[in-house]
């Protein structure tokens, strides 16, 4: 695969960021981020089974397309943009488990530009996790179909 297709869900899912915080600074303020959390919970959560059931499907699919693709560095690039999404998707599940018993615990000011400049670093992991995680999916079917 080329550096662009490596390395392009980082710079995209910033431009989503900054987009958005340009357009309207005031979007993250109105959004519930108690419920955006639990959301992102349980979403992250399923697609982190989804990508792990993948992922062992992989390794036993054995087709002359998968036989063959193993025999290039496609197949490398497969099993590394699955792992990066596995491992986002994992990322954005636990922050969303902890980031409320922290809230509780620490009694975190929300008005703190610290939980400001947060919000926005949580909403850019969550956009790149599901960047990463399509891609990955991208790449998978062009590679079996």
């Amino acid at each position: 695969m080329s550096k662009t297709a490596t390395y392009y869900p980082y710079p995209l899912s910033f431009s989503i960021v900054l987009t958005i915080y340009l357009l309207d600074n005031d979007i993250v303020n109105s959004i519930k981020f108690s419920e955006l959390l639990n959301s992102t919970m349980v979403v992250f959560s399923v697609l982190f089974g989804f990508l792990l059931t993948v992922s062992t499907l992989l390794y036993t699919i054995d087709t002359k397309i998968m036989r063959d693709l193993r025999k290039t560095e496609g197949y490398k690039s497969l099993v590394h943009y699955l792992k990066v999404a596995i491992y986002g998707s994992l990322l954005i599940a636990i922050i969303s488990l902890c980031v409320p018993l922290f809230k509780s615990t620490m009694n975190l000011n929300l008005e703190s530009e610290f939980i400001f400049y947060g919000k926005y670093l949580f909403l850019y992991l969550i956009f790149l996790s599901l960047i990463l995680s399509i891609r990955f999916i991208h790449v998978f079917i062009k590679y079996l179909f």
